[in-house]
């Protein structure tokens, strides 16, 4: 239902007021913003919470408010229902608008927290007995703002980390019974694409018949009821009936009296005219004797029935008051078990929302069972997914180690190609220098004057020009000799050579280093060979010098080769390392996607146990409660048994007594 604010506060203030040994009354909601009550009904409620010290109830300063607010703000921490909030480091409430801005909303909110600690703390039965000795209307308000308030709580001393340890193993138990384990090992373990809810099913029709057969028991109490009170009715009458039977026995107790007195009278009548009077005959003194011992005798006997009434109209006050005494008594129970009948009926409605709430999170299971057969889907992909991703991790650690092994062979190819291309130039400079001299040689062949060709050999560079000098003179004048000729001729072949092995050589290493050397040797032999001894550098020295060179040529040409493969495979390698890098972020795009996705149905889950936990801790505490109820109905039905043998003993002595007592006083009635 529909509660206005001012049912609310209402129903709290005079839930309040329950409390005992709190310093001031509470009117409204303006004295509650101090803190000073709040911190009485909390110490109450639980005995370990410790607030600050206040000096003076009456006048709390505004510091002390703000102590007092603080520490339930940090007891309410462990008990709020909001965790996410509590963890965040958001507060649980607004002191400030409490204490300085009167926030009823805030009060509201305070209130209803402490409403549902109290009913979940150790004094929760003395605090639901306060509540039902309220009206019937705040009860109701009381009972709705509970509601509200326990089915947004946990229950008390249960944490996430004790959420594991609670000793309610049912649900577990009924999965074991189906085979699937216990609940984490089910949850965990998703290989099963269809879970089975056969444990829901059959919770559900557990609780239904539980359910039913609470109203039965209901229904039961409720004619018990009417029964009891038809009882009440009776002895009701009953005891009208003994009161008025009383009042004619004490009617009669003072006619008799009036009697007696009379009697005495008219006894005092009798004797005074035998006191006053002269001497009497014989015959009117035997007569008044006479009248005297009948009036005497009578006064006996009504004297003993009087004492008789007397006691018998003291034992029936007794027995009266007696009677009355158990009938308040029964009274009481009776109340008592009307209490226990409303508190009955409200733990049905209580199984009934609880049952409409488990049907509810049944068809909620039904969801995430078929959400978690799509997630196992996607889990089994993504394990997939994984043994690519290692495969191409492990594929790219093996083409990165060949990129580096093959740059690394690249620089250092590249490092020999530059040096050798340093020395191919070099070498064509040398080469040149050796065309210079052919070229002068040449012109020796054909003939030139000494004149001409002395300016060519003493300008030539070589280092032994100047030991050069001297013999040409002698080469001019031989020049006619078959040895001259011959040696030009194998100059000229030289030259030849040169030409070809300029345009082979690109790259040489150390090698042609020292094939310059010789190549400059066997210059100067030609050049500088003396008419003395007549040395001369053989054809098989050219040749072999020619072979040299076309193998270092070949080695070359085989090395770019390898090179420019090396480069092509860096090229594709480096291609298809940004490919895998690409496919790797995609991939580690998914698998966090996925990953978040796990853990927001974790989280779900987790929720989903901890409610269902506490919704079994409550089951088994409305149980527990139920099974008390029922064996204190019988006892009461055993006691109500014995009150009423007693009564009816009682009754059949006190009924068996008046009769005796009435047919005593009418038989001897004169």
């Amino acid at each position: 239902m529909d509660l206005s604010p001012q049912q609310i506060e209402e129903a709290l203030i005079c839930w309040i007021n329950t409390f005992p040994n709190v310093p001031k009354e509470t009117r409204s909601f303006d004295d509650l913003c101090d803190g000073i009550i709040f911190l009485y009904l909390i110490k109450q409620i639980d005995s370990s919470f410790e607030g600050p010290e206040v000096k003076d109830f009456q006048s709390v300063t505004l510091e002390e408010s703000r102590s007092i607010f603080q520490a339930i703000q940090e007891y309410l921490k462990s008990d709020i229902v909001d965790e996410e909030a509590t963890a965040s480091g958001e507060q649980v409430l607004d002191s400030d608008s409490i204490i300085v801005d009167h926030n009823k909303n805030e009060i509201v909110y305070l209130l209803k927290i402490t409403l549902g600690l109290a009913m979940q703390g150790p004094n929760s039965s003395e605090i639901a007995k306060r509540i039902t000795s309220l009206d019937k209307q705040i009860q109701d308000v009381l009972m709705e703002l509970i509601q509200e308030v326990l089915a947004t709580m946990k229950p008390e001393g249960i944490s996430e980390d004790d959420i594991e340890d609670l000793p309610l193993r049912e649900f577990d138990d009924l999965l074991a019974e189906e085979g699937n384990g216990p609940l984490e090992e089910d949850w965990s373990d998703w290989s099963d694409p269809t879970p089975s809810t056969a444990p829901l099913q059959r919770q559900d029709s557990e609780m239904e018949k539980e359910y039913h057969r609470l109203q039965e028991l209901v229904i039961q109490y409720r004619v018990e009821k009417e029964d009891f009170e038809k009882t009440l009715s009776a002895l009701t009458k009953q005891r009208d009936d003994a009161l008025q039977e009383i009042d004619s026995l004490h009617s009669q107790l003072q006619t008799h009296q009036t009697t007696n007195l009379q009697m005495q009278k008219k006894i005092e009548e009798l004797s005074t005219p035998v006191e006053t009077s002269g001497p009497l005959s014989a015959a009117q003194t035997s007569l008044f004797q006479q009248e005297l011992e009948r009036a005497e005798e009578e006064a006996g006997q009504l004297r003993s029935k009087v004492s008789q009434l007397e006691k018998t109209v003291q034992d029936t006050k007794n027995d009266a008051a007696r009677e009355i005494q158990k009938l308040q008594t029964q009274v009481s129970v009776l109340s008592e078990q009307n209490l226990q009948l409303q508190k009955t009926e409200q733990l049905c409605q209580t199984y009934k929302k609880q049952l409409q709430e488990l049907q509810n999170g049944h068809l909620d299971v039904g969801e995430y069972q078929t959400k978690l057969v799509s997630l196992e889907a996607e889990l089994r992909g993504k394990a997939e997914l994984e043994n690519r991703l290692t495969t191409y991790l492990e594929e790219n650690k093996r083409l990165q180690s060949d990129v580096l092994r093959y740059q690394q062979r690249c620089s250092e190819l590249e490092e020999r190609v530059e040096s050798l291309q340093n020395r191919e130039k070099e070498l064509s400079n040398d080469l040149a220098l050796l065309q210079q001299r052919n070229d002068s040689l040449q012109l020796l062949v054909s003939g030139p004057s000494s004149e001409a060709m002395s300016p060519l050999l003493v300008e030539s560079p070589s280092p032994r020009g100047k030991a050069v000098a001297e013999p040409i003179p002698a080469i001019v004048n031989v020049r006619n000799s078959p040895e001259y000729l011959e040696q030009a001729n194998e100059l000229l072949l030289a030259n030849e050579r040169s030409i070809v092995l300029n345009k082979k050589v690109e790259s040489l290493n150390e090698t042609i280093v020292q094939l310059k050397k010789e190549v400059l040797e066997l210059q100067e032999g030609r050049v500088v060979s003396t008419g003395a001894t007549g040395e001369q550098v053989s054809a098989e020295q050219h040749q072999l010098l020619a072979l040299k060179v076309s193998v270092k040529d070949d080695e070359i040409a085989r090395l770019r080769e390898e090179y420019r493969r090396a480069d092509e495979e860096r090229e594709m390698c480096l291609k298809k390392i940004g490919e895998l890098q690409e496919d790797n972020q995609e991939l580690v795009k998914n698998i966090t996607m996925k990953e978040e996705k796990c853990n927001e149905l974790e989280e779900k889950r987790s929720k989903l146990v901890a409610k269902m936990k506490a919704m079994l801790f409550q089951l088994k505490q409305i149980e527990e409660a139920r099974q008390g109820l029922l064996a204190q109905l019988e006892d009461e039905k055993k006691q109500r048994g014995t009150l009423l043998l007693g009564r009816q003993k009682e009754e059949e002595v006190m009924f068996s007594c008046i009769h005796n007592v009435g047919s005593g006083v009418w038989g001897n009635q004169p």
